[in-house]
């Protein structure tokens, strides 16, 4: 006789413990895993914060640095630029502006190596048009400092500078009338003339050399340019010559 089978779902209330074990098991464990990382993050946090400070300290103080090299190098550079624009140009103690602070201002930037011996003054030219130019057009801006550094002192005074000028003439009568006689009649004019105070002046050419010259009761100022290197000024042609002659040998 055949006992029946009867099913007391053991299999499955075993299979249904289990799976409930291990889902509470999955569940502590996910649990755990998510404490751990909130844990790690906590610790993370303090270190991003205090690694963001520093460097936004080192990059603080990385521009403070710049901007304080940069202001520095720009202030040497402009007292650099002020020094030379104040600095007068000199050689072997000779100032520019001790022959014609005219000049000095105009174009000292174009002359260099400024020299003065007992015939008169030389001078270098670095670049020729501008101090050719400046000085044709400008020379009664300047001619009478120059005058002044060579020594024509105005020892006369304006209102004593005139001369008088006494001119004859004679005009003579003839006559062919045999009772008459030939007679001469003179007559004086008297001209007044003002000697030349003011320094104008005009081209001349002396051994090949073209030179501007203006006289006055109070002396000579000459000056010449020597090709385009040199110039220079003196107090009559024949030591404005013998300059040459020292700068061409």
């Amino acid at each position: 006789m055949t006992t029946a089978h009867v099913d007391t779902f053991e299999h499955d209330i075993a299979d249904e413990i289990r799976h409930k074990e291990a889902s509470i098991a999955d569940i502590a464990s996910a649990v755990g895993d998510i404490g751990n990382e909130n844990t790690e993050e906590e610790k993370k946090n303090p270190v991003m914060i205090i690694g963001f400070f520093v460097v936004l300290f080192l990059l603080l103080g990385g521009i403070s640095y710049g901007g304080y090299t940069y202001y520095a190098i720009t202030q040497k550079q402009k007292e650099s630029i002020k020094t030379t624009l104040t600095t007068p140009k000199k050689t072997d103690g000779i100032l520019l502006s001790s022959l014609s602070p005219t000049l000095d201002q105009a174009i000292g930037m174009h002359l260099t190596s400024i020299q003065k011996t007992n015939k008169g003054y030389t001078a270098t030219i670095t670049s020729y048009s501008p101090v050719f130019s400046y000085m044709v057009k400008n020379e009664k801006a300047f001619a009478e400092e120059i005058a002044n550094a060579l020594g024509n002192t105005k020892i006369l005074q304006e209102k004593t500078a005139s001369s008088t000028l006494i001119v004859s003439t004679s005009t003579t009568i003839s006559t062919t009338t045999p009772t008459l006689t030939s007679s001469t009649t003179t007559s004086s004019a008297i001209i007044e003339v003002t000697p030349q105070t003011d320094y104008i002046f005009s081209d001349i050419t002396v051994s090949n050399q073209n030179i501007r010259i203006a006289k006055t009761i109070y002396g000579t100022v000459a000056y010449a340019f020597i090709g385009t290197q040199k110039l220079i000024i003196a107090s009559s042609v024949e030591n404005l010559l013998a300059l040459r002659s020292t700068l061409t040998k």
